[in-house]
């Protein structure tokens, strides 16, 4: 059994793999250059994506996400 997906941009970086055992997507982000972000994803304790952070050469970018009555409502700078 596949324990993790993967797809892939035009560019043929990759976007994102999932964790089939867990339930759980990683998205990859890339700056202007093509580089691959410093990616750190946190979850609450249902599983759910709860926030992540960039990490970029002289920056970071924090970002939550909130869930209301158990559904995404969206994403916020942190």
């Amino acid at each position: 059994m596949e324990k993790f997906t993967f797809t892939y941009k035009v560019s043929g970086q990759l976007y994102s793999s999932t964790d089939l055992v867990n339930s759980r997507v990683y998205t990859y982000e890339y700056d202007s250059l093509g580089r691959l972000m410093d990616v750190e994803n946190s979850f609450d304790s249902l599983g759910r994506a709860s926030g992540s952070v960039y990490l970029l050469p002289g920056k970071t970018m924090n970002y939550g996400i909130t869930y209301k009555e158990g559904r995404f409502t969206g994403i916020f700078p942190a």
